[in-house]
């Protein structure tokens, strides 16, 4: 009768154990997942010359925080949407160049902020 009733101690104290480190794995993944289109602008911003560093990773940070606050707390959506915008920033910068910043700065700001980096990227392709 003892050794049953340790075992069915040790067994629960395993159970709850399991769940603990599984719901840390499961947040560290969460964390790690809404960081990564941060991160993806971070990159980005390697990629764009010294002296307009600070200001257009700056800049795209704050595009992101306005596109992520749209999806209301939902995990899924907000990785979908900051992932899609950041990997659009990261395909334009390869052609940024002085000239280009300012043209991609009068681009119309009634364009969805999910538009606007292709909108940026076209404006790139076929200047006027």
């Amino acid at each position: 009768m003892i050794g049953s009733a340790s075992h069915l101690l040790w067994g629960f104290v395993l159970a709850i154990l399991i769940v603990v480190v599984g719901d840390m794995f499961s947040e560290e993944i969460r964390t790690r997942l809404e960081r990564l289109p941060h991160r993806l602008i971070d990159l980005s911003g390697l990629l764009v010359t010294a002296h307009l560093r600070e200001e257009m990773v700056d800049e795209w940070h704050a595009e992101l925080d306005f596109v992520l606050r749209r999806t209301n707390g939902r995990p899924l959506t907000r990785l979908w949407r900051g992932t899609r915008y950041a990997l659009s920033i990261l395909g334009i910068v390869p052609n940024l160049e002085w000239g280009e910043v300012e043209r991609i700065r009068r681009v119309d700001l009634r364009l969805s902020p999910t538009r606007a980096p292709r909108d940026c990227g076209r404006l790139l392709d076929n200047p006027k």
